[in-house]
């Protein structure tokens, strides 16, 4: 159920891409707004940071290129762009001023994650898999540290496609409403 719960998650700005298209801005807002509160309240401020600064921004981005009818990828980039302009700066600006390199911070949290998985999995018993972590060769640690941005953008772009998609899909299917055009 945990797994599924976080596929879902990623669909988050889909409701609030609908509102924000099919009722304006303001109201976008405001059920942004509305449900970050109610995030906040469940879940702490923390949750309702993440609502707010990355779905929240990806769902503005997205109902923004559709409503200027902006083309697909143009559509999806800005949704998936703008939570990381936004985020990026921020993080990277933190990690300079208490002097700490992200990329070797990065590194070092994959090296130190390895190493607890192998632990966990050998006071389990598992003694294949903790053999099966500890095989994972430096060199692949040290690129894909120097990958995550990389990947992360890509991730959030791929993400406000799908949730570009699947909203243009029910907007499409709203009766008595011209599609939008799919460009």
């Amino acid at each position: 159920l945990g797994v599924i719960a976080q596929i879902l998650a990623l669909f988050t700005p889909v409701p609030l891409i609908l509102v924000s298209v099919r009722s304006g801005r303001r109201p976008g807002l405001v059920a942004l707004i509305a449900s970050s509160a109610c995030i906040t309240v469940l879940g702490g401020w923390q949750a309702g940071a993440v609502l707010v600064l990355s779905f929240g921004l990806m769902a503005i981005g997205v109902s923004e290129g559709m409503r200027k009818n902006l083309p697909f990828e143009q559509t999806a980039f800005l949704g998936g762009l703008l939570p990381i302009a936004l985020l990026g700066p921020i993080a990277l600006f933190y990690l300079i001023k208490v002097g700490k390199n992200p990329i070797t911070e990065i590194d070092v949290y994959l090296r130190e994650s390895i190493t607890t998985a192998e632990h966990t999995y050998r006071t389990m018993g598992l003694a294949e898999m903790s053999a099966m972590i500890s095989s994972i060769p430096d060199k692949v640690i040290y690129y894909f540290a120097r990958l995550i941005p990389a990947i992360m953008i890509s991730i959030s772009v791929l993400q406000a496609a799908g949730c570009l998609a699947i909203s243009h899909a029910i907007i499409a299917r709203r009766p008595g409403r011209e599609p939008l055009p799919l460009q």
